[in-house]
């Protein structure tokens, strides 16, 4: 649980093969989103301009981003099993 921030699951992405994910302070001022980085390959946050972090919660921010893409690639690593199992 995150001490100054939360993340709000807002829905999928256009393609519905991932999610996204706004980023408030406990106030409910929106800091930015967390999606998917597709070059990367993994979740990122993208913080919108003029906001501030310190350590805490940038430490939040990454703890959830790597959360969030092992949940994915795990997801995604049993789909295709599953799609090849199927042939």
């Amino acid at each position: 649980m995150a001490k100054w921030i939360t993340f709000n699951f807002i829905g999928n992405s256009k393609s519905g093969k991932t999610k996204i994910w706004d980023v408030r302070t406990l106030e409910g001022y929106t800091l930015g989103y967390i999606k998917w980085d597709a070059p990367w390959r993994k979740y990122s946050f993208c913080p919108l301009p003029n906001t501030s972090y310190e350590s805490d919660c940038l430490q939040d921010l990454s703890d959830f981003c790597k959360k969030v893409t092992i949940e994915h690639k795990a997801l995604s690593s049993k789909a295709t099993y599953e799609q090849e199992a199927a042939l």
